[in-house]
Formats: structure tokens, C-alpha cells, sequence
């Protein structure tokens, strides 16, 4: 038991390291106590955290354990698990923490019973201490809890994001493509990307990547369709202006095309410190899951999943109800980290190849779109019109939507350098892009 209350203590530090809001939610809905814990030591540990936690207080080691000066006991069990947080298991263990102190109090209550039957106490007295234990189970339930202190929260994250806006910041994630930004809101939460195979998603994501990085932001990327090598090759083939095939060996390359590589690689070089990538094949939800919070302990500002359709479900019942539970988890990760996941999809078949390359996509043309009109904060669907690449917001919760935008690449490495807002959908504003304008 001793070490299953150490790994809630680790799981507790991990999660308030990484959002001290999502902490005391899962706290909230475990309804965990010191009681719960069968060692003294545990639970003090567990009281202390606990209040440091509801008071928004941060719990790194020195001033923790400053506020424990007894020698041993609980002092000794936080400097172990101070020093060794656990990530992303915090309501997993809470869970089993609680489920273990409610069977043991039912035992009791139980024993109890079995001893006034044993020494022939009345049947009344006996019924008695049996109800006794059904109050106890009832707690197992979990689901329902006080909402003391949420009206703060609210107001404390307002308050941090006026503060912002007052220093010129903003609370929405820029791209660093203006007309995007104008018509895009990526705030914290979920936001799908959606098209056919071939119209442009991860040349979208590559060309995001590449604006953020180059702007110093840290990228998390979770990279299960193509590997971070593709995705970088992609990337630096659009810094040194030069095709992919030339970057394969699949064509011969000049020495001046020789140079040009070397320079963006060494300047690409600079900027791998912004990139951070989980290419593990074949996924769980769970496991992207781990990796979304894992990415953002290691300081990503937002998180790229490219694809949803590589990512294994839970369960084998039917898809679209498992694709929503997986989708309102990733949303719960995105809202507590504060940090936008967005999430490449696809649409459904059914048409012809060509028709579904020109064909401008609805929101119910996703697979799975009911899960994803329920679940996201954003959706965009891109389709292709001639050489040009389009894309409109179906969905925009809290601002508006049906803003169309059209992408440009750089042809060679199919990389997205520029995007232009559309002033109408009858006469849209298509500029040309070079790699001066990236």
C-alpha cells in the first residue's frame, strides 16, 4: 500500500507542475483525503500538498519542505517524491487510492456487523451496523462535487488574461501569417484540421511549425503519420529553396544548390532546441495522451497531432462514440494545460478521387463528425481550386466563422509559406508568395 500512496504523492507533484488548476479539479472530483491513507506519514505529506495546491502555491522542493521541519516521517516522504514527479497518471492513481480506502472502511463496517452477530446482539442492532456500511459504498460513486472555489478560478484566469491584453499580448496563439490570425482564434482547447489525402494538412502543419520555431516558440508535434525526419526534410527543402528530390538524392544538385542547403541547415540547426517530436509508431489515445502533457512539461506552447486516423481507440465498440471520448479527453488535456492541441483529420470517402481533392468541405463531411462538431473549439476544412489551396473555418465556438483563406506553398518542398485572407467568396485575393515573403 506504502507504494501506491508514494506513486499518488509523485502523480499529485507532476500534475500541479504542470497546471495547479487541473490539479485541484482532479483533487475535486476524487474527493481524496489524508484519511484515505493507511500511512500517517503519506497522509501528512498528502494534507500539506493538498493545501498548497488549493492556494495556488507552486511545489518545488525548497519551499515545500521549508514548512516541514520535523526530521523523518512526512519530511522524508516529501523530499522523495518532490524529487521524482510522475506525469499524467494523477486520476488514474487518486482513483485507485480512493476505491482501496473505501473497501477498507467497508470491511470494518462490515466486521462490525459480524461481531454484534457473533455475540448475539439484537437483529435490530445488527440491521443497524450493516446500513452502516452502505453510506460508506455510496462515497465510491465519485461523480458529483462542490463547486467552492471555482467562482476565484474563473475570476483569477480572467484577471491573468486582461493583464495580458493590457501588456499587448494576447490570449490566442499567433501563427505569424496576419490574415490567419484575423479570422482564427487558437486559444487553448481543441482545433481540427481536416482534408483528403493530397490536398495540403501536413504541409499546413510543416509550415506552421517552421513559422513558430523561427519565431522561438516551442513546438510539440506528435508525428504518427509521417516520422520528424520527414516533416524537418520538408522544412529545411523550403529554407534552402531547393525540391525535395534534390534533398532525397533523387536529382543531382549544383554546388551552389550544395551551399544553399548547408546554410539553412546551419540555420535550421538554431532553431531544433523549438522542436519537440514523439514519432512512436502505433499509438494509443492514452499514449497520445501522455505525450500531449509530456510535451508541454518540456515547455511546448502548443501541440500539433498529425494524425487522428493513426491513433488507436479504446475499446471495440462502435468507432464514433470511442472517437468522441478520445476527443473530449485530448480537450480536457488542451483546456488544463492551457495550450491548443490542434488534430489532423480526415474526411469521409464517397466521392470520386478527383471530386474529393475540388470538393469544399462541410463539417459533416468529417469522419466522424458529429464527435468532432460536440468536441472542438475550431474546425477547418481545406480543398484545392486549380493550383490554389483553400481552406475555411466551419466552426468557431465564441467567434466567428466562415472565414476562407487561401494557402500558398512552396512548390519544390510542399511546404505552406504564406496565407491570404479571401474578401469574398466570388472574387478571392490570391497573392504569390516567394520565400522572401515566408
Amino acid at each position: 500500500m506504502s507504494a501506491l500512496e508514494t506513486s499518488v504523492l509523485r502523480a499529485l507533484v507532476g500534475e500541479a507542475r504542470l497546471s495547479l488548476d487541473s490539479a485541484r479539479m482532479l483533487l475535486d472530483e476524487a474527493r481524496a483525503s489524508a484519511s484515505d491513507f493507511t500511512s500517517a506519514p503519506h497522509g501528512e505529506a498528502f494534507a500539506l500538498l493538498e493545501s498548497r495546491v488549493r492556494q495556488r502555491r507552486e511545489l518545488d522542493a525548497a519551499s515545500v519542505l521549508a514548512n516541514v521541519t520535523t526530521p523523518g516521517g512526512a519530511r522524508g516522504v516529501l523530499a522523495e517524491v518532490l524529487s521524482s514527479p510522475e506525469l499524467g497518471v494523477l486520476s488514474e492513481r487518486l482513483g485507485v487510492l480512493r476505491d482501496a480506502a473505501i473497501r477498507r472502511r467497508a470491511i470494518e463496517a462490515l466486521r462490525e456487523a459480524a461481531k454484534a452477530i457473533q455475540v448475539g446482539e439484537s437483529l435490530a442492532t445488527v440491521a443497524e451496523r450493516t446500513r452502516g456500511a452502505l453510506p460508506i459504498l455510496d462515497g465510491a460513486k465519485g461523480r458529483v462535487r462542490e463547486t467552492r472555489g471555482d467562482t476565484m478560478v474563473i475570476f483569477d484566469q480572467a484577471a491573468e488574461t486582461w493583464t495580458e491584453l493590457a501588456s499587448g499580448g494576447a490570449r490566442a496563439l499567433r501563427t505569424g501569417w496576419r490574415d490567419l490570425d484575423e479570422v482564427w482564434r487558437l486559444v487553448p482547447s481543441l482545433h481540427v484540421i481536416g482534408a483528403h489525402p493530397g490536398v495540403g494538412k501536413s504541409a499546413l502543419v510543416a509550415g506552421m511549425v517552421r513559422k513558430w520555431t523561427a519565431a522561438g516558440i516551442r513546438v510539440g508535434v506528435e508525428a504518427y503519420e509521417d516520422d520528424a525526419i520527414d516533416m524537418q526534410r520538408r522544412i529545411l527543402a523550403c529554407d534552402a529553396d531547393i525540391s525535395l528530390a534534390h534533398l532525397l538524392g533523387f536529382e543531382l544538385v549544383t554546388a551552389e544548390a550544395h551551399a544553399q542547403v548547408e546554410r539553412a541547415a546551419s540555420e535550421r540547426q538554431q532553431r531544433e532546441q523549438f522542436l519537440l517530436v514523439d514519432d512512436a509508431p502505433g499509438p494509443t489515445i492514452a499514449d497520445a495522451i501522455a505525450s500531449a502533457r509530456e510535451l508541454h512539461a518540456r515547455g511546448a506552447r502548443v501541440i500539433l497531432l498529425d494524425n487522428m486516423t493513426c491513433v488507436r481507440l479504446d475499446g471495440d465498440g462502435e468507432r464514433h462514440l470511442e472517437l468522441e471520448d478520445a476527443l473530449i479527453r485530448l480537450r480536457s488535456v488542451a483546456t488544463s494545460l492551457r495550450v491548443p492541441i490542434i488534430v489532423v483529420g480526415h474526411l469521409k470517402r464517397g466521392q470520386t478521387d478527383g471530386d474529393e481533392l475540388t470538393k469544399r468541405p462541410k463539417l459533416t463531411d468529417f469522419a466522424g463528425a458529429a464527435a468532432w462538431e460536440r468536441t472542438c473549439r475550431s474546425a477547418i476544412g481545406m480543398w484545392r481550386e486549380g493550383d490554389d489551396v483553400v481552406a475555411r473555418i466551419l466552426k468557431q465556438t465564441n467567434a466567428p466563422c466562415g472565414g476562407e483563406f487561401t494557402v500558398t506553398t512552396h512548390g519544390p518542398s510542399a511546404c505552406v509559406v504564406g496565407v491570404e485572407r479571401r474578401l469574398g467568396e466570388t472574387q478571392p485575393v490570391v497573392r504569390t508568395y516567394t520565400r522572401r515573403g515566408a
